[in-house]
């Protein structure tokens, strides 16, 4: 029963990663089509990450007169802090459980 929980947890786990680097890569490649060269991949990928996780410095990259750049933010936004929301439930429910 505890290996089936632990198995269950780590299944969770990987796939909330491997589809936050999804987000994380489309993001940035995004950004960077969006912002042209004059971003760096780590302006992007720092753009996509902020966003992400709500802290919101601001943004690094001008999307102020792109709305396509508005509307990618809201969709990255969206996904980025589902994905980060399931991930977090998914270890909460684990520690809660008693098995960690």
């Amino acid at each position: 029963m505890k290996n089936e929980i632990i198995s269950d947890f780590y299944r969770r786990f990987l796939g909330g990663t491997i589809i936050l680097v999804i987000v994380m890569s489309v993001g940035t490649t995004g950004y960077r089509l969006i912002g042209g060269s004059k971003y760096t991949f780590i302006d992007c990928m720092y753009m996509t990450f902020i966003t992400i996780a709500t802290i919101g410095y601001g943004e690094i990259i001008d999307i102020s007169s792109k709305p396509e750049g508005r509307v990618f933010t809201m969709f990255i936004a969206f996904f980025g802090i589902g994905v980060l929301s399931y991930m977090l439930s998914s270890f909460t429910a684990f520690v809660v459980g008693g098995e960690l």
